[in-house]
């Protein structure tokens, strides 16, 4: 993993003693990149949610042939075995 780069960042007083409370003063960078990494992936998400070109292609996925209502049928049927095993 690469090194951490140190930035300088402006907060307000009230939110820095927040962050404080909740992670404590030692954890404080620790916390910020927790969050601004699920803030990241939450845009990342959303762009994609707004984009109009397809996600989904069915091109890519040779693996379910013709029938894609039988393909999302075996797949939930094994999803559900597995479920049950693990959940006994």
């Amino acid at each position: 993993m690469p090194r951490a780069k140190r930035t300088l960042v402006q907060l307000p007083p009230a939110l820095l003693k927040e962050i404080d409370r909740a992670a404590g003063k030692r954890s404080r960078s620790a916390f910020m990149a927790e969050v601004m990494e699920r803030e990241m992936r939450r845009r990342r998400l959303v762009k994609l949610l707004l984009d109009k070109e397809p996600i989904w292609k069915t091109e890519d996925h040779p693996e379910i042939g013709e029938d894609e209502e039988a393909y999302v049928k075996q797949m939930r049927e094994e999803w559900s075995r597995r479920l049950e095993r693990e959940t006994r």
